[in-house]
């Protein structure tokens, strides 16, 4: 019954709720953009960037119900999700440079295992050779 009430409410106040949520997506967007009131987000601590996340959460989810909660929550790991496929996108279409500077480092890493080795070879022929002279 609850569900139905709910419904017939959305029905009639959808384009209350579409409204409400455009706006207030409007308004976070123009406050981000506002970059001499705020610290860009590349500024802030991990620790500060979660608390700020928190607090945001918890002062949207406070004027909503549970199932707006879950819209609002829902689109927003959307949004997310679509950043996420943006920025790994472009990652991966960086230019080759990037690549070329991690074939230089394995090449590092590939000198420093052969100077390895002949350490190792080196330490084996000091044993051997210490070995030798406890037979005596």
């Amino acid at each position: 019954m609850n569900e139905d009430i709910l419904m017939t409410y959305i029905i009639k106040n959808k384009f209350l709720l579409h409204t409400f949520f455009i706006k207030r997506i409007l308004y976070i967007i123009f406050i981000l953009e506002k970059r001499e009131y705020m610290k860009n987000l590349e500024e802030y601590t991990p620790c500060e960037l979660a608390t700020l996340a928190t607090i945001i959460g918890i002062i949207i989810a406070a004027k909503l119900n549970i199932n707006q909660q879950n819209l609002v929550g829902n689109f927003l790991d959307g949004v997310g999700q679509t950043i996420f496929i943006i920025a790994a996108q472009a990652q991966n279409l960086q230019p080759t440079v990037d690549n070329q500077g991690s074939d230089n480092e394995n090449s590092n890493s590939s000198s420093s295992n052969v100077d390895l080795q002949n350490q190792i070879d080196e330490l084996k022929e000091h044993i051997k050779k210490f070995e030798d002279n406890m037979n005596c």
